[in-house]
């Protein structure tokens, strides 16, 4: 029965990237730029598929988020004198019925 809640261990959850991190380094074009940040892991206590959480972002043109894996991963290089902080929203939902959907806020720091 999926009659837990997803959680998460904090609230926000804060990661740190350095800017302009790794785009010396990248042997894909800047179209294929995926520097992953983090990852999102929300803890279920039920069992089996009822333990199974897709994860969503809140549309951002710099972030973006593997759906199944929860892994956080910028699309470009950042500049720390153009950006120095990112606040998003996400969600981990239940693969089951009833779909609990637990929220958290993410700071990027650069």
């Amino acid at each position: 029965m999926n009659d837990n809640p997803s959680e998460f261990l904090s609230n926000p959850i804060i990661f740190y990237v350095e800017e302009l991190a790794n785009y010396q380094m990248t042997k894909y074009p800047i179209e294929d730029y995926q520097l992953t940040i983090g990852f999102l892991n929300a803890i279920d206590h039920d069992e089996g598929e009822n333990a199974l959480n897709k994860y969503q972002l809140e549309d951002n043109s710099l972030v973006k988020i593997d759906s199944n894996t929860g892994r956080l991963y910028l699309i470009q290089p950042l500049d720390r004198e153009q950006i120095q902080k990112i606040q998003l929203k996400a969600k981990a939902i239940n693969i089951a019925e009833p779909k609990w959907v637990t929220d958290v806020q993410i700071i990027i720091q650069v």
